[in-house]
Protein backbone atom coordinates (compact mmCIF):
# COMPACT_ATOMS: atom_id res chain seq x y z
CA UNK A 1 0.00 0.00 0.00
CA UNK A 2 1.56 3.48 -0.82
CA UNK A 3 1.35 5.72 2.42
CA UNK A 4 -0.91 8.60 3.88
CA UNK A 5 2.57 10.27 4.56
CA UNK A 6 3.49 10.10 1.37
CA UNK A 7 0.31 11.56 -0.45
CA UNK A 8 0.22 14.06 2.09
CA UNK A 9 3.37 15.28 1.44
CA UNK A 10 2.52 15.52 -2.88
CA UNK A 11 -0.41 17.24 -2.40
CA UNK A 12 0.45 19.84 0.29
CA UNK A 13 3.54 20.76 -2.45
CA UNK A 14 1.05 21.05 -5.18
CA UNK A 15 -1.76 22.81 -3.29
CA UNK A 16 0.90 25.26 -1.86
CA UNK A 17 1.33 26.10 -5.18
CA UNK A 18 -1.66 28.30 -5.03
CA UNK A 19 -1.76 29.14 -1.55
CA UNK A 20 1.26 30.55 -0.14
CA UNK A 21 3.09 29.04 2.59
CA UNK A 22 2.53 31.60 4.86
CA UNK A 23 -0.98 31.61 4.67
CA UNK A 24 -2.01 31.37 8.00
CA UNK A 25 -6.08 31.40 7.32
CA UNK A 26 -7.49 28.23 8.70
CA UNK A 27 -9.88 27.30 5.69
CA UNK A 28 -6.49 26.90 4.08
CA UNK A 29 -4.96 24.95 6.46
CA UNK A 30 -8.34 22.76 6.66
CA UNK A 31 -8.48 22.26 2.80
CA UNK A 32 -4.69 21.45 2.47
CA UNK A 33 -5.85 18.07 5.16
CA UNK A 34 -8.98 17.43 3.37
CA UNK A 35 -7.36 17.41 0.28
CA UNK A 36 -4.56 15.15 1.19
CA UNK A 37 -6.70 12.64 2.87
CA UNK A 38 -9.53 12.44 0.30
CA UNK A 39 -6.61 11.83 -2.19
CA UNK A 40 -4.59 9.64 0.12
CA UNK A 41 -7.80 6.98 0.95
CA UNK A 42 -8.88 7.01 -3.35
CA UNK A 43 -5.10 5.96 -3.95
CA UNK A 44 -5.37 3.33 -1.16
CA UNK A 45 -8.89 2.65 -2.91
CA UNK A 46 -7.55 2.42 -5.88
CA UNK A 47 -4.77 -0.03 -4.73
CA UNK A 48 -6.69 -2.58 -3.30
CA UNK A 49 -9.27 -2.81 -6.47
CA UNK A 50 -5.98 -3.58 -8.38
CA UNK A 51 -4.68 -6.11 -5.87
CA UNK A 52 -7.75 -7.75 -5.98
CA UNK A 53 -7.69 -7.91 -9.50
CA UNK A 54 -3.99 -9.42 -9.37
CA UNK A 55 -4.98 -11.84 -6.94
CA UNK A 56 -7.89 -13.13 -8.70
CA UNK A 57 -6.13 -13.65 -11.67
CA UNK A 58 -3.15 -15.51 -9.92
CA UNK A 59 -6.66 -17.84 -8.36
CA UNK A 60 -7.34 -18.49 -12.20
CA UNK A 61 -4.02 -19.12 -13.03
CA UNK A 62 -3.57 -21.47 -9.93
CA UNK A 63 -6.72 -22.96 -11.15
CA UNK A 64 -6.15 -23.31 -15.15
CA UNK A 65 -2.60 -24.88 -13.75
CA UNK A 66 -4.14 -27.26 -11.38
CA UNK A 67 -6.91 -28.32 -14.09
CA UNK A 68 -4.08 -28.80 -16.67
CA UNK A 69 -2.08 -30.93 -14.59
CA UNK A 70 -5.32 -32.84 -13.25
CA UNK A 71 -6.10 -33.05 -17.32
CA UNK A 72 -2.48 -34.53 -17.92
CA UNK A 73 -2.51 -37.31 -14.96
CA UNK A 74 -5.98 -37.78 -16.19
CA UNK A 75 -4.64 -38.91 -19.81
CA UNK A 76 -1.64 -40.24 -18.94
CA UNK A 77 -3.42 -43.05 -16.74
CA UNK A 78 -5.62 -43.76 -19.62
CA UNK A 79 -2.59 -44.27 -21.88
CA UNK A 80 -0.68 -46.34 -19.01
CA UNK A 81 -4.06 -48.56 -18.45
CA UNK A 82 -3.98 -49.24 -21.73
CA UNK A 83 -0.67 -49.66 -22.44
CA UNK A 84 -0.70 -52.40 -18.95
CA UNK A 85 -3.71 -54.20 -21.11
CA UNK A 86 -1.31 -54.53 -24.72
CA UNK A 87 1.72 -55.72 -22.25
CA UNK A 88 -0.18 -58.55 -20.96
CA UNK A 89 -1.51 -59.81 -24.26
CA UNK A 90 2.27 -59.55 -25.52
CA UNK A 91 1.46 -56.79 -27.69
CA UNK A 92 4.64 -55.10 -27.07
CA UNK A 93 5.26 -52.84 -29.59
CA UNK A 94 1.69 -51.48 -28.65
CA UNK A 95 2.65 -51.08 -25.02
CA UNK A 96 5.55 -49.02 -25.65
CA UNK A 97 3.50 -46.73 -27.70
CA UNK A 98 1.39 -46.07 -25.13
CA UNK A 99 3.75 -45.73 -22.15
CA UNK A 100 5.34 -42.93 -24.51
CA UNK A 101 2.23 -41.07 -24.86
CA UNK A 102 1.71 -41.52 -20.96
CA UNK A 103 5.01 -40.13 -20.41
CA UNK A 104 4.06 -36.98 -22.67
CA UNK A 105 2.23 -36.12 -19.74
CA UNK A 106 3.73 -36.74 -16.72
CA UNK A 107 6.59 -34.13 -16.79
CA UNK A 108 6.32 -32.26 -13.56
CA UNK A 109 3.71 -33.21 -10.91
CA UNK A 110 3.94 -34.80 -7.10
CA UNK A 111 5.89 -37.58 -5.82
CA UNK A 112 2.90 -39.79 -7.16
CA UNK A 113 3.05 -39.05 -10.57
CA UNK A 114 6.94 -39.14 -10.34
CA UNK A 115 6.26 -42.71 -9.56
CA UNK A 116 4.06 -43.18 -12.60
CA UNK A 117 6.91 -42.02 -14.12
CA UNK A 118 9.14 -44.07 -13.00
CA UNK A 119 6.91 -47.60 -13.54
CA UNK A 120 6.32 -45.92 -17.20
CA UNK A 121 10.11 -46.05 -18.16
CA UNK A 122 10.57 -49.65 -16.51
CA UNK A 123 7.60 -51.02 -18.49
CA UNK A 124 9.02 -49.65 -21.66
CA UNK A 125 12.61 -51.13 -20.76
CA UNK A 126 10.49 -54.45 -19.99
CA UNK A 127 9.15 -54.27 -22.81
CA UNK A 128 12.05 -53.89 -25.16
CA UNK A 129 13.40 -56.85 -22.96
CA UNK A 130 10.43 -58.82 -24.30
CA UNK A 131 11.38 -57.87 -27.86
CA UNK A 132 15.06 -58.45 -27.36
CA UNK A 133 16.01 -54.74 -28.33
CA UNK A 134 19.43 -54.46 -25.83
CA UNK A 135 20.04 -51.10 -26.28
CA UNK A 136 16.53 -49.72 -25.56
CA UNK A 137 16.23 -51.98 -22.89
CA UNK A 138 19.23 -50.43 -21.00
CA UNK A 139 18.38 -47.08 -22.16
CA UNK A 140 14.76 -46.73 -20.56
CA UNK A 141 16.25 -49.05 -17.39
CA UNK A 142 18.55 -46.46 -16.95
CA UNK A 143 15.67 -43.44 -16.76
CA UNK A 144 13.53 -45.39 -14.71
CA UNK A 145 17.04 -45.67 -12.50
CA UNK A 146 17.12 -41.62 -12.86
CA UNK A 147 13.67 -41.42 -11.48
CA UNK A 148 13.55 -43.22 -9.03
CA UNK A 149 16.88 -41.21 -7.53
CA UNK A 150 15.13 -38.68 -8.19
CA UNK A 151 12.18 -39.08 -5.72
CA UNK A 152 15.29 -40.95 -3.56
CA UNK A 153 13.13 -44.19 -3.65
CA UNK A 154 16.01 -46.95 -2.51
CA UNK A 155 14.08 -49.85 -2.71
CA UNK A 156 13.22 -49.49 -6.41
CA UNK A 157 16.91 -47.75 -7.25
CA UNK A 158 17.74 -50.97 -6.21
CA UNK A 159 15.91 -53.57 -8.20
CA UNK A 160 16.38 -51.00 -11.18
CA UNK A 161 20.08 -51.37 -10.61
CA UNK A 162 19.77 -55.36 -10.55
CA UNK A 163 17.22 -54.72 -14.00
CA UNK A 164 20.04 -52.34 -15.58
CA UNK A 165 23.08 -54.40 -15.25
CA UNK A 166 21.18 -57.37 -16.69
CA UNK A 167 20.47 -55.60 -20.06
CA UNK A 168 24.35 -54.55 -19.68
CA UNK A 169 25.41 -57.78 -19.37
CA UNK A 170 23.41 -58.42 -22.63
CA UNK A 171 25.38 -55.57 -24.24
CA UNK A 172 28.47 -57.71 -23.10
CA UNK A 173 29.30 -54.70 -20.73
CA UNK A 174 30.42 -56.87 -17.78
CA UNK A 175 32.18 -53.92 -15.71
CA UNK A 176 28.92 -51.59 -16.11
CA UNK A 177 27.27 -54.62 -15.05
CA UNK A 178 29.07 -55.43 -11.91
CA UNK A 179 29.12 -51.91 -10.94
CA UNK A 180 25.46 -51.24 -11.17
CA UNK A 181 25.24 -54.88 -8.87
CA UNK A 182 27.61 -53.35 -6.18
CA UNK A 183 25.74 -50.58 -5.78
CA UNK A 184 22.66 -52.28 -5.52
CA UNK A 185 23.80 -54.79 -2.94
CA UNK A 186 25.24 -51.32 -1.07
CA UNK A 187 21.54 -50.34 -1.52
CA UNK A 188 20.22 -52.92 -0.05
CA UNK A 189 22.33 -52.74 3.54
CA UNK A 190 20.36 -49.47 4.21
CA UNK A 191 17.18 -51.16 3.46
CA UNK A 192 14.95 -54.63 3.68
CA UNK A 193 14.50 -56.48 0.89
CA UNK A 194 16.06 -59.75 1.28
CA UNK A 195 14.60 -60.42 -1.96
CA UNK A 196 15.78 -57.59 -4.21
CA UNK A 197 19.06 -58.61 -2.25
CA UNK A 198 18.96 -62.23 -3.87
CA UNK A 199 18.37 -60.92 -7.27
CA UNK A 200 21.84 -58.60 -6.80
CA UNK A 201 23.63 -61.75 -5.26
CA UNK A 202 22.53 -63.80 -8.52
CA UNK A 203 23.09 -61.35 -10.91
CA UNK A 204 26.51 -60.94 -9.70
CA UNK A 205 27.10 -64.72 -9.78
CA UNK A 206 26.26 -65.27 -13.50
CA UNK A 207 28.78 -61.94 -14.53
CA UNK A 208 31.32 -63.54 -12.55
CA UNK A 209 30.68 -66.71 -14.15
CA UNK A 210 31.09 -65.13 -17.55
CA UNK A 211 33.89 -63.74 -16.65
CA UNK A 212 35.76 -67.43 -15.20
CA UNK A 213 35.74 -66.62 -11.63
CA UNK A 214 33.69 -69.60 -10.69
CA UNK A 215 34.53 -69.38 -6.61
CA UNK A 216 33.36 -65.83 -6.85
CA UNK A 217 30.43 -66.20 -8.79
CA UNK A 218 29.42 -69.59 -6.42
CA UNK A 219 29.58 -67.98 -3.04
CA UNK A 220 27.21 -65.25 -4.78
CA UNK A 221 24.48 -67.33 -6.04
CA UNK A 222 25.17 -69.91 -3.33
CA UNK A 223 24.09 -67.11 -0.66
CA UNK A 224 21.05 -66.63 -3.01
CA UNK A 225 19.99 -69.97 -3.26
CA UNK A 226 19.65 -70.18 0.86
CA UNK A 227 17.45 -67.17 0.86
CA UNK A 228 15.30 -68.96 -1.60
CA UNK A 229 15.72 -72.26 0.23
CA UNK A 230 14.74 -70.47 3.56
CA UNK A 231 11.11 -69.01 2.21
CA UNK A 232 10.63 -71.84 -0.21
CA UNK A 233 10.52 -69.81 -3.55
CA UNK A 234 10.24 -72.32 -5.77
CA UNK A 235 10.89 -70.09 -8.80
CA UNK A 236 14.25 -68.92 -7.49
CA UNK A 237 15.07 -72.28 -5.91
CA UNK A 238 14.91 -73.85 -9.84
CA UNK A 239 16.92 -70.47 -11.32
CA UNK A 240 19.65 -70.76 -8.43
CA UNK A 241 20.20 -74.67 -8.61
CA UNK A 242 20.26 -74.07 -12.43
CA UNK A 243 22.67 -71.40 -11.83
CA UNK A 244 25.07 -73.96 -9.34
CA UNK A 245 24.75 -76.65 -11.84
CA UNK A 246 26.09 -74.78 -14.74
CA UNK A 247 29.09 -73.37 -12.65
CA UNK A 248 29.71 -76.92 -11.66
CA UNK A 249 29.78 -77.68 -15.71
CA UNK A 250 32.36 -75.08 -16.29
CA UNK A 251 34.58 -76.82 -13.85
CA UNK A 252 33.48 -79.86 -15.21
CA UNK A 253 32.40 -81.04 -11.78
CA UNK A 254 29.42 -83.00 -13.35
CA UNK A 255 27.99 -84.92 -10.57
CA UNK A 256 27.33 -81.84 -8.68
CA UNK A 257 25.75 -80.06 -11.64
CA UNK A 258 23.94 -82.99 -12.05
CA UNK A 259 22.33 -82.49 -8.86
CA UNK A 260 21.80 -79.07 -8.65
CA UNK A 261 19.80 -79.54 -12.34
CA UNK A 262 17.58 -82.23 -11.18
CA UNK A 263 16.22 -80.10 -8.48
CA UNK A 264 14.89 -77.86 -11.12
CA UNK A 265 13.49 -80.88 -12.50
CA UNK A 266 11.99 -82.36 -9.47
CA UNK A 267 10.17 -78.85 -8.66
CA UNK A 268 6.30 -78.93 -10.24
CA UNK A 269 6.48 -77.56 -13.31
CA UNK A 270 3.56 -75.14 -12.48
CA UNK A 271 5.74 -73.89 -9.92
CA UNK A 272 8.28 -72.66 -12.35
CA UNK A 273 9.06 -70.79 -15.44
CA UNK A 274 9.16 -73.10 -18.90
CA UNK A 275 12.43 -71.55 -19.58
CA UNK A 276 14.21 -72.42 -16.38
CA UNK A 277 12.80 -75.98 -16.66
CA UNK A 278 13.65 -76.19 -20.21
CA UNK A 279 17.19 -74.64 -19.56
CA UNK A 280 17.87 -77.89 -16.68
CA UNK A 281 16.75 -80.17 -19.34
CA UNK A 282 19.15 -79.29 -21.69
CA UNK A 283 22.33 -79.39 -19.36
CA UNK A 284 21.33 -83.00 -17.87
CA UNK A 285 20.89 -84.10 -22.00
CA UNK A 286 24.51 -82.72 -22.65
CA UNK A 287 26.02 -84.30 -19.17
CA UNK A 288 24.10 -87.76 -20.64
CA UNK A 289 25.03 -87.55 -23.79
CA UNK A 290 29.20 -87.45 -22.77
CA UNK A 291 28.10 -89.85 -20.57
CA UNK A 292 26.81 -91.78 -23.52
CA UNK A 293 23.55 -92.31 -21.61
CA UNK A 294 21.85 -91.75 -24.95
CA UNK A 295 18.23 -92.41 -23.31
CA UNK A 296 18.73 -89.75 -20.86
CA UNK A 297 20.13 -87.34 -23.14
CA UNK A 298 17.37 -87.83 -25.84
CA UNK A 299 14.45 -87.54 -23.49
CA UNK A 300 15.71 -84.78 -21.69
CA UNK A 301 16.57 -82.99 -24.74
CA UNK A 302 13.01 -83.67 -25.95
CA UNK A 303 11.74 -81.65 -23.15
CA UNK A 304 13.93 -79.14 -23.73
CA UNK A 305 13.44 -78.71 -27.66
CA UNK A 306 9.21 -78.26 -26.77
CA UNK A 307 9.82 -75.51 -24.38
CA UNK A 308 11.81 -73.40 -26.35
CA UNK A 309 9.88 -74.60 -29.76
CA UNK A 310 6.76 -73.50 -27.47
CA UNK A 311 8.25 -70.37 -26.73
CA UNK A 312 9.44 -69.47 -29.96
CA UNK A 313 12.73 -69.09 -28.87
CA UNK A 314 14.91 -70.56 -32.06
CA UNK A 315 18.39 -70.06 -31.39
CA UNK A 316 17.99 -72.29 -27.70
CA UNK A 317 15.76 -74.82 -29.92
CA UNK A 318 18.36 -74.93 -32.81
CA UNK A 319 21.00 -76.06 -30.08
CA UNK A 320 18.86 -78.64 -28.39
CA UNK A 321 17.75 -79.98 -31.94
CA UNK A 322 21.45 -80.67 -32.71
CA UNK A 323 21.87 -82.27 -29.20
CA UNK A 324 18.64 -84.54 -30.24
CA UNK A 325 20.38 -85.33 -33.24
CA UNK A 326 23.27 -86.68 -31.85
CA UNK A 327 21.64 -89.28 -29.89
CA UNK A 328 19.98 -90.46 -32.09
CA UNK A 329 22.91 -90.53 -34.52
CA UNK A 330 24.74 -92.34 -31.21
CA UNK A 331 21.53 -94.99 -31.22
CA UNK A 332 21.86 -95.74 -34.70
CA UNK A 333 18.74 -94.00 -35.68
CA UNK A 334 19.62 -91.89 -39.05
CA UNK A 335 16.92 -91.08 -39.85
CA UNK A 336 15.78 -89.60 -37.05
CA UNK A 337 19.42 -87.95 -36.68
CA UNK A 338 18.92 -86.46 -39.98
CA UNK A 339 15.45 -85.08 -39.20
CA UNK A 340 16.99 -82.84 -36.14
CA UNK A 341 19.85 -81.80 -37.79
CA UNK A 342 17.38 -80.55 -40.62
CA UNK A 343 15.56 -79.14 -38.12
CA UNK A 344 18.35 -77.43 -35.82
CA UNK A 345 20.10 -76.36 -39.54
CA UNK A 346 16.88 -74.22 -40.07
CA UNK A 347 16.58 -72.86 -37.27
CA UNK A 348 20.21 -71.54 -37.51
CA UNK A 349 19.07 -70.04 -40.45
CA UNK A 350 16.19 -68.77 -39.15
CA UNK A 351 18.55 -66.69 -36.52
CA UNK A 352 21.38 -65.76 -38.73
CA UNK A 353 23.66 -67.90 -36.42
CA UNK A 354 26.43 -68.61 -38.58
CA UNK A 355 28.38 -70.79 -35.73
CA UNK A 356 24.95 -72.62 -35.09
CA UNK A 357 25.08 -73.10 -39.15
CA UNK A 358 28.60 -74.74 -39.28
CA UNK A 359 28.19 -76.79 -36.13
CA UNK A 360 24.93 -78.59 -37.68
CA UNK A 361 25.87 -78.59 -41.12
CA UNK A 362 29.66 -81.33 -40.53
CA UNK A 363 27.37 -83.85 -39.05
CA UNK A 364 24.51 -83.65 -41.10
CA UNK A 365 27.15 -83.48 -44.10
CA UNK A 366 28.79 -86.71 -42.80
CA UNK A 367 25.35 -88.59 -42.34
CA UNK A 368 24.22 -87.73 -45.69
CA UNK A 369 27.08 -88.90 -47.65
Amino acid sequence: MISTVLYRSYFRAYLLKFFPLQTKKPYVQSLLLVFVLFSANTANAQEEVLDSAIGNSSSVENTATSKEIEDNTSTALSSIAQADSEYAQKNYLKAIEEYKKAIRHLSGGDRSTQRELARAYKQIAQSYKRLKDRENTALFYKKSLETFTALDDKKNMARTLNTLAEAERYLGNHIVALDALRKSLALHEEIDDPEGEAKALMGSGIINRHIGLYEKSFDYVYQAYQYYKSVNNLSGIAKTSNELGLIYTRLKSFDQARYFYQQTINIPEDQIDASTLATAAREISVIALDEKDYKAAEENAEKAYNIYIAENDKAKASIVARILANAYREQGQKSNAIAYYEKSLSLAYDVGDKSYQVKTLIPLAKETH
